[in-house]
């Protein structure tokens, strides 16, 4: 039994999960061949360099060498743990898995975090249910009972230790409640309190469907206190990758081949409960590049629907430039003034909603009609500056076709030669620095030093080649590797060669879970060019340069000594005796006498 879970418990849920739709989840992949193809999530591409081998059940990732199995692929996205990730998977495929123990001095830190935040979710649900008031308030602003229990809506009572009490009764620790911002050490002071309290309670999820954070909105009367609190960031929550609702809507995006934008949960909440459910909405703050990345997983078009003030046109503004840079088309939703999204659909209906996003402006028509309005191209000045504005951002737009189309859009519709704000913009660029990204390229899967390469070769034949396994360790040791993911690789093999074990690739992984073991076997098996032929004569190379290498060593060692020895005017000949033994055994290495069969 490896990490609390029994091994054929991890074979029953690996065997459950299909890889290619467990990665749709997170990205939009095309089947090419007998594989599918996607944006890599763990680097920025423009083409699809992701491979998902669903009868293999592993990714690589060509481009920038990530790979792996089902497990993994959520370790690395989620950063998560191996037990995490087969207990979420084991959850989605409602396979019945031995208790998890409770967080302790000993998890590590992800492991602790995610089930703390869970167990404040269903605190704040339970009391929901206990407080018919604030059930009454969500019933008035619209939202079913569906909605509530969907995106696990929840209140924080009056008070200033319900949450501190009812997790000291969870044997959870109060610092565990602190590190997540769901309790706060007041300045100066031993007293801990509650952080949210009177508040309707917004779980905010990552992709894997685990609670990250928590938005509140105030429900308290007559007290100066902030509309909304967020959780601080931590290990598990930063709001710049996040977009609450998507772990939600990522499907209705995909089927609109769209998504909408909006600035708040309730927002949110209400396009759902209206029917359109390819929405997100920030986390109150300005858009980021993680998550116009996240948006690009699922569709090419994105449309901006805030507020119909000056606070959400600036909005637009901003956060359309983030996403077009990105490569995503945008355009942008305008409401009457005075209007958000809520309180429009409330007033106005679906219908009319949906009408306004039929044939909404392009961002760069946006811009101009808001500059416009904002006095900005009244005269030449004004005008130099609004459309220097406007370069900026469009010359960090990495798709150099899409660069080029807005910029000839833009000379149409301010009346400039296109080569004037080509050379402009060109200038700018020199001193624009450029997206985290651009420059060079991610180094490809895991680099081995040339020294190591036999070491890597004979772990691929190890990997490959159950029959080999008994010849191969009668000849070499696992010190004879000096690479230190190789050597644990070998040992590993090793340990199942002793105890009889036959194993697969994808199980190895399974074994030594570490994002640089899954990188290298996912490669292994994403590579048809790796000799599958002639594998004990391959052996057998691999052999003799892995222990001439370490002979070698050792007869470097003794050259060493006997200078050393000759200065000082000692006898050398005991190391005389020594070097002439090593390299006879060099020799007997080398000309392959070593072996035996």
């Amino acid at each position: 039994m490896a990490w609390g879970i029994p091994q054929d418990k991890i074979e029953e849920v690996r065997g459950a999960t299909d890889i290619v739709d467990l990665i749709s989840g997170y990205l939009s992949l095309k089947r090419r061949g007998k594989n599918y193809f996607g944006l890599c999530p763990f680097h920025q591409e423009k083409t699809p360099s992701f491979a998902v081998n669903p009868e293999k059940g592993i990714y690589h990732c060509f481009g920038c060498g990530a790979g792996g199995n089902v497990f993994s692929f959520l370790m690395e996205h989620e950063k998560i743990s191996f037990p995490e990730a087969v207990r979420l998977l084991a959850q989605r495929s409602h396979i019945e898995l031995p208790p998890e123990r409770k967080p302790d001095e000993g998890s590590k830190e992800n492991d602790i975090l995610f089930p703390v935040n869970e167990m404040a979710a269903q605190f704040f649900q339970q009391e929901l249910k206990k407080h018919p008031r604030v059930q009454a308030y969500l019933e008035g602003r619209g939202y079913s009972g569906e909605i509530v229990e969907t995106f696990r809506i929840g209140y924080s009572p009056p008070g200033w230790d319900n949450l501190l009490n009812f997790a000291a009764k969870q044997g959870i620790k109060t610092r565990l409640l602190l590190r997540l911002g769901l309790a706060v050490q007041k300045e100066g002071s031993d007293r801990v309190y509650d952080r949210f309290r009177e508040r309707l309670m917004f779980p905010i999820l990552n992709l894997s469907g685990r609670v990250a954070g928590f938005g509140g909105r105030n429900l308290a009367e007559g007290e100066d206190i902030p509309k909304y609190l967020n959780s601080p960031e931590s290990s598990i929550y930063q709001k710049g990758s996040l977009l609450y609702g998507l772990y939600h809507n990522r499907d209705g995006i995909r089927r609109e081949e769209m998504a909408l934008i909006v600035e708040g949960y309730t927002d949110l909440l209400c396009l759902v409960q209206y029917g359109i459910g390819n929405a997100v909405a920030t986390l109150g703050t300005a858009l980021t590049e993680r998550q116009a990345l996240l948006l690009k997983r699922y569709t090419s078009r994105v449309g901006l629907v805030f507020d119909a003030d000056s606070a959400g046109a600036e909005a637009a503004l901003r956060g359309g430039e983030v996403l077009v840079t990105q490569g995503l088309g945008v355009f942008v939703v305008t409401l009457p003034q005075g209007e958000d999204p809520d309180s429009f659909l409330v007033s106005k209906g679906e219908k009319a909603f949906r009408k306004r996003i039929e044939k909404p402006p392009p961002l760069l028509d946006f811009m101009i009609q808001t500059h416009k309005a904002r006095g900005g191209l009244n005269d030449v000045h004004q005008k130099s500056e609004t459309i220097r504005s406007m370069l900026s951002w469009i010359g960090r737009v990495r798709d150099g076709v899409k660069r080029n189309l807005i910029l000839k859009e833009l000379s149409e519709k301010v009346g400039l030669a296109e080569d004037v704000l080509a050379s402009a913009m060109g200038k700018m660029r020199t001193r624009i620095s450029l997206p985290e990204g651009v420059r060079g390229s991610p180094e490809a899967g895991v680099v081995f030093p040339p020294q190591h390469s036999a070491e890597r070769d004979l772990v691929k034949v190890l990997i490959r080649e159950e029959g080999l396994r008994k010849f191969i360790f009668r000849y070499i040791k696992v010190r004879d590797f000096q690479n230190p993911l190789l050597k644990e690789i070998a040992r590993w093999i090793l340990k199942e060669v002793k105890a009889g074990r036959a194993f697969t690739p994808v199980q190895l992984m399974d074994g030594m879970p570490a994002q640089g073991v899954s990188r290298f076997i996912a490669a292994l098996e994403s590579d048809p060019s790796f000799p599958a032929v002639e594998g004990r004569k391959l052996a057998r190379d691999y052999i003799i340069k892995i222990k001439t290498a370490r002979i070698e060593e050792q007869i470097e060692d003794v050259r060493q000594a006997i200078r050393e020895a000759e200065q000082q005017g000692q006898d050398v000949s005991p190391l005389n005796r020594q070097f002439d033994e090593l390299e006879t055994l060099k020799k007997k290495i080398v000309s392959g006498s070593l072996f035996r069969d």
